[in-house]
């Protein structure tokens, strides 16, 4: 098995996407996405599945073209980078909508209503006179 982190041709910005899309497939067989359900189901699931194996909400550039790939390989519709984007900060912030999710951990959304409270309780930098 190649070892992206020392391949000589994946050194550069391929390797990332090489590590995320391997960790985006490890989500998928975690958490797989099937085209009877919702769109937006699929995305929190596999962002459920990569927040578990990397233990953070920011990954990579790279992340949504691999989350896009996986829907597509299970046959179901692609979302736009803008709705990843989206559903991502809906996640981060503990949404209602999350919780209907079918599969959705409760570990996951204890750690999201964590994120969004310590979102919201960081002071925000002032903003510079002009």
């Amino acid at each position: 098995m190649m070892d992206v982190l020392t391949h000589p041709r994946l050194s550069g910005p391929g390797r990332f996407q090489a590590e995320i899309n391997a960790m985006m497939r490890e989500a998928a067989e975690d958490y797989p996405p099937s085209p009877d359900r919702a769109q937006r189901h699929n995305v929190v699931l596999l962002i459920q599945g990569l927040y578990f194996i990397t233990g953070s909400m920011l990954w990579h550039r790279g992340w949504i073209r691999a989350l896009q790939c996986e829907l597509g390989y299970a046959g179901c519709s692609i979302p736009t980078a803008a709705v990843c984007r989206w559903i991502r900060s809906q996640c981060t912030y503990a949404s209602p909508w999350i919780e209907l999710a079918e599969g959705v951990s409760p570990d996951f959304l204890n750690d999201m209503a964590l994120l969004g409270r310590i979102a919201d309780e960081e002071p925000t930098a002032p903003k510079a006179r002009s």
